[in-house]
């Protein structure tokens, strides 16, 4: 009997998905996986439904995507596919207005696209031939086996398989994790519908962040009614940007594209220096201003000051910087690996927290909430944060600033909206830890676990790469760098999808 080729994805969320029905998509093209045996697919999702997620798990419609509609889909090489669903369904507008590319929609309805992706592909598998099988259960182990690996779940039932996506999706923030168990304590903003029945309306909320995050919770409380104070704190105080509204679509500059072929071709390497150079003349090429750029880079009296001019800007003026770093999305894994590892620190430890806070964007509709809540008061937004302490006499927080910004604030509740943590040696995940421990992986010092990068697959302690095992999402962001977008990783999960699918039929053929 042919052996049944077997694997398992261990995740069910936006990226698993997209790595799901990528494959189902390259194996349906050709029939050679279906003679004989046909393989089999075990999705680990410990939730009811595959698809969405924590990320765009079903919540309120204030919860806004930070990329525009026509920019996300679960298929690398297919940006519209989720525009295409929406006119499918009949979703043609969102909060009054017609959906368009550039439309920010809800992330629960982009769940809700995930998990219709997912059905559709397993549709196609059936007609292939391929099993499919959601196991409700966390996968807390893998071992080696000769020419494989087993995947163990949580119940200790263990599944013979021949290769592994690990896609867990992010990690829980690491900072204030001591607090879990406190009730005026919330480790994470999300689901932010919970605001209404655990805070008090009257309530002060302290929100730890300032980032994409602290945004969405700002706009939910105020979706909701909050009437109490909201103070919004972190080290820097800084606020993402607004989208511009005038934005132009632009394509990937072919030039750089060569040089980056080039580099790779020979071997080279690209500095720090020479990279920033090279994406200031893109800058430049774009049409973009120079001077909106740098004016970002400049102290802001106040934060309404600083929203006021960012929505001024935004809405009267294309950014098209913020069109560039889009588009660049294409290519910035690939000049993530061109540059040397001294380059990397020096990114990671000089530049990286301000071009995070300069990189992404946030809606218009958010924005106009913040100045809203700004210029009444019930908002204060301030960078200083030195440290944060429970007062447990008086059942509140109190947030030391210390710099420009020297005081306390004291609140009822804390709300942790600091990023996401992909920082696999923090993690009390039992999967990341006995694998770190078996030396089967290893902890990427940017990030996530080491990998191959022109395969993503796994390399354990001895140096060596282990060809059944793949990751994607989070935990290959010291890999591939920007695995936050979901462009990015659907483009990544397609090359690996497809490489698989390729093994998969030369092992049948050759069978």
């Amino acid at each position: 009997m042919a052996h049944r080729l077997t694997l398992a994805i261990i995740g069910g969320g936006s990226v698993g998905v997209s790595y799901f029905c990528q494959l189902i998509q390259a194996l349906g093209a050709d029939p050679a996986p279906v003679d004989g045996a046909p393989p089999r697919i075990l999705i680990f999702e410990p939730q009811a439904q595959v698809g969405p997620g924590g990320a765009y798990a079903a919540d309120l419609d204030s919860n806004l995507l930070n990329v525009t509609a026509g920019g996300m889909s679960a298929f690398g090489d297919d940006k519209l596919h989720f525009m295409r669903w929406l006119s499918a369904q009949g979703i043609t507008r969102f909060n009054g207005r017609p959906i368009v590319n550039d439309s920010f929609v809800s992330r629960p309805l982009f769940g809700r696209y995930l998990g219709a992706v997912y059905l559709a592909a397993l549709d196609q598998a059936a007609a292939c031939g391929i099993g499919v099988e959601h196991v409700r259960a966390v996968v807390d182990d893998v071992l080696p086996a000769s020419g494989g690996a087993l995947a163990v779940s949580a119940g200790g039932r263990l599944h013979p398989v021949d290769h592994i996506v690990l896609a867990i999706g992010n990690l829980p923030a690491v900072a204030y994790a001591h607090w879990q168990g406190n009730q005026r304590y919330l480790h994470s903003p999300y689901p932010v519908s919970r605001f209404a029945t655990d805070l008090p309306a009257d309530a002060s909320i302290a929100i730890a962040g300032t980032s994409l995050s602290a945004i969405d919770t700002i706009v939910a409380l105020a979706a909701q009614g909050h009437q109490g104070k909201i103070f919004c704190v972190s080290r820097s105080g800084r606020l993402p940007t607004v989208r511009g509204v005038h934005n132009q679509p632009i394509t990937l500059p072919a030039g750089l594209q060569a040089l980056i072929a080039q580099k790779e071709a020979r071997g080279e390497s690209l500095s720090l220096d020479e990279a920033i150079v090279l994406l200031a003349h893109e800058v430049q090429v774009a049409g973009a201003s120079h001077a909106d750029i740098l004016d970002l880079l400049k102290p802001c009296a106040s934060t309404l000051d600083y929203i006021d001019a960012e929505i001024r800007i935004a809405s009267t003026q294309p950014r098209q910087w913020q069109a560039l770093g889009n588009i660049l999305n294409g290519v910035i894994d690939r000049l993530w690996h061109l540059l040397p590892q001294g380059d990397r620190v020096r990114f990671q430890r000089e530049l990286r927290p301000l071009w995070l806070s300069r990189r992404v964007a946030f809606p218009m509709e958010n924005a106009l909430t913040l100045q809203k809540m700004l210029r009444s008061g019930q908002l204060l937004i301030s960078g200083g944060l030195h440290k944060i302490e429970f007062m447990p006499e008086r059942e509140r927080f109190a947030l030391h600033l210390q710099g420009g910004q020297t005081g306390t604030i004291e609140a009822d509740f804390l709300i942790n909206a600091t990023s996401f943590s992909d920082n696999a040696a923090l993690s009390d995940l039992p999967l990341l830890k006995n694998l770190l421990r078996s030396g089967m992986a290893v902890v990427d010092s940017f990030g996530g676990l080491k990998l191959d990068f022109a395969s993503g697959k796994i390399i354990d302690r001895q140096q060596r790469v282990n060809p059944a095992i793949s990751v994607l999402g989070s935990m290959a962001s010291g890999t591939y760098f920007w695995t936050n977008a979901m462009d990015v990783n659907a483009r990544i999960a397609m090359g690996q999808a497809r490489a698989l699918a390729q093994s998969w039929m030369r092992q049948v053929s050759r069978a």
